[in-house]
């Protein structure tokens, strides 16, 4: 409620795009980086409180708005030097790396896996030239910091603008790989190919402080030139409904939704909406019409990885369906992905 209903905030919105010659009025309220700050933020201290009698989560550290640079060399004469810029909203670390989510065996079956290509397309088709002048990796934390090893990122979409679910995927994908590639540039060196040993992260992916999904990826290769050797991988978590058409069954893989408003409108361009500056508010004030508790519930076993709960040492990943034996490579994997979106 606090970050769609009762934060004091009176700030101008996004305006609405004119629509068969109708002119939409300015509107003032909660804007949506605002409300998505306050949601991760929110949501995040009410897992620590969960969790506060454990003494483990002493080894956590939280930043915010933790940035990351890393460059990928051209590997042919006709390729572009591609540099991923990311802003994790929230990262949350901690003093030891995530177990990997994979085992050695299903690593080594990625190798039988081609990737699928975009020729004649261009790899780098959608993404801005830019004149870059500081091509060095960045990690948010300095050498020797014993809380470095990233844990979970929070990533926002803040966007006015409907992106697909796909297209939200590839960003919350993005992130994660530069935020462990840049850490692996660092542990084993700039040329570091095949990693020794895999890195993990989680991610969450929070789309305007209402809908959510969640991710788990690891990190085995930086080597990126072709088709051959172990590739990452990715799971995804999402939400999903279910509909039969023409007798067939169709299942659509969607965010998980937090809450619900009123007037569908709300929440496209910012929350608590008024038609003029400190005028009656558009909307009457009203409780938000549903919440989703699973939201909360994955939220709490996404931090739970890693701690020693109770007497024994549990290591448990996000729920929903787990990476199965002879486990294909999920469809997004770093190497298309960034073709499909800009972080």
């Amino acid at each position: 409620m606090q970050s769609v209903r009762w934060d004091p905030s009176d700030l101008e919105l996004p305006k609405r795009v004119m629509k068969y010659g109708h002119l939409y009025p300015k509107y003032w309220g909660i804007t949506l980086q605002k409300a998505n700050d306050l949601i991760c933020q929110n949501l995040l201290r009410l897992t620590e409180l969960t969790f506060s009698g454990n003494p483990q989560i002493l080894t956590r550290h939280l930043a915010k708005n933790a940035l990351v640079n890393v460059t990928y060399e051209p590997a042919r004469p006709t390729d572009s030097r591609i540099v991923f810029n990311c802003n994790n909203a929230l990262m949350l670390t901690d003093t030891q790396q995530l177990p990997a989510f994979f085992t050695p065996e299903q690593v080594n079956l990625t190798k039988e896996t081609k990737l699928p290509s975009l020729y004649p397309l261009k790899p780098t088709l959608n993404l801005d030239e830019v004149q870059v002048y500081d091509w060095e990796t960045a990690y948010p934390f300095l050498e020797g910091f014993k809380h470095a090893m990233p844990h979970t990122i929070f990533v926002q979409h803040n966007s006015a603008e409907e992106w697909t679910l796909a297209q939200k995927q590839s960003k919350a994908l993005i992130h994660s790989h530069a935020t462990l590639a840049a850490l692996a540039r660092r542990l084993y060196g700039a040329d570091v190919g095949v990693l020794p040993r895999p890195l993990s992260i989680q991610c969450v992916l929070a789309d305007r402080g209402r809908h959510f999904t969640f991710y788990a990826y690891q990190l085995n290769t930086l080597d990126m030139a072709d088709q051959e050797g172990v590739k990452n991988q990715a799971w995804v978590d999402t939400d999903s409904s279910t509909a039969v058409v023409d007798d067939v069954i169709v299942t659509t893989d969607l965010p998980y939704t937090l809450f619900s408003l009123a007037d569908q409108m709300e929440g496209l361009m910012g929350y608590q909406m008024y038609t003029e500056k400190q005028s009656v508010q558009r909307y009457p004030i009203r409780l938000l019409n549903t919440y989703n508790p699973a939201v909360m519930e994955k939220l709490l076993t996404l931090y739970a990885t890693h701690l020693h709960l109770g007497h024994h040492h549990q290591q448990q990943q996000p729920q929903g369906q787990r990476p199965a034996d002879g486990l294909n490579p999920p469809p997004l994997t770093e190497k298309h992905v960034a073709r499909r979106a800009v972080a």
